[in-house]
């Protein structure tokens, strides 16, 4: 596993889930 890229992607993903709150609630079943 390659901690350092999941968890850029990680951060990318909440950033992107915080400008979009509303797909967020999706993501978040």
């Amino acid at each position: 596993m390659r901690r350092g890229m999941a968890g850029r992607n990680r951060t990318e993903f909440y950033k992107l889930l915080s400008r979009h709150e509303l797909d967020a609630n999706d993501f978040k079943e």
